[in-house]
């Protein structure tokens, strides 16, 4: 019953205490730190690293035991060259529009893809996101 009450008073929650009313593909990947990548002969990417530790027995055993666990990916094609547009200054809009370039993709799909992805990396602890403050005029 807990989770149902939540969601109840979450959908009531007025508009200015919920998410910001940002794109989330105005944001710019970057990769977490301890994150190595490299390429196969192939052209494809396996990125490497530590689990980051996930609670307090995670990370007791982490430090005292020195168990943490390591972390291997190895990436498709357009997995690869997801990771190659990750420069720390290109957006999310922008990987979507060269996904759709390279790959034939319907706009709508490229975005979908995009951050699909995207969370998938960052619930992995592969990258994070940095985002952008809104451009202010000035008059």
């Amino acid at each position: 019953m807990l989770f149902g009450k939540r969601n109840k008073i979450r959908n009531k929650l007025p508009a200015g205490l919920g998410a910001p009313d940002r794109d989330p593909l105005d944001a710019v990947p970057l990769v977490a730190p301890g994150i190595e990548a490299r390429q196969d002969a192939h052209g494809l990417v396996q990125i490497r690293g530590r689990r980051p530790t996930k609670g307090r027995l995670d990370k007791f055993f982490a430090q005292t035991l020195r168990m943490r666990k390591p972390l291997r990916l190895d990436l498709d094609e357009r997995g690869s060259f997801f990771w190659g547009l990750i420069d720390n200054h290109t957006d999310f809009h922008e990987i979507a529009r060269r996904l759709d370039r390279k790959y034939r993709l319907t706009p709508d799909k490229a975005r979908e893809a995009t951050v699909m992805f995207a969370c998938d990396l960052m619930r992995r602890g592969i990258i994070q996101v940095e985002i952008k403050r809104p451009a202010t005029s000035k008059e």
